[in-house]
């Protein structure tokens, strides 16, 4: 089956916030965020920030 375009809609509020969380689930299974492990993807470093942190 070829990918396909789908549209979700939410009618009403999450007041706890459980369904924004099974969104991320649903996406991190389905490997939505599988192409940040790509090295290509990986295009900043430590020199573009704006504000540096310190590591105590």
């Amino acid at each position: 089956m070829e990918p396909q375009e789908v549209i979700v809609t939410f009618l009403g509020t999450d007041k706890n916030g459980l369904l924004h969380q099974e969104i991320y689930k649903i996406a991190e299974i389905g490997g939505s965020f599988d192409f940040l492990n790509a090295p290509e993807e990986d295009i900043y470093s430590d020199n573009d920030l704006k504000v540096k942190y310190k590591n105590d």
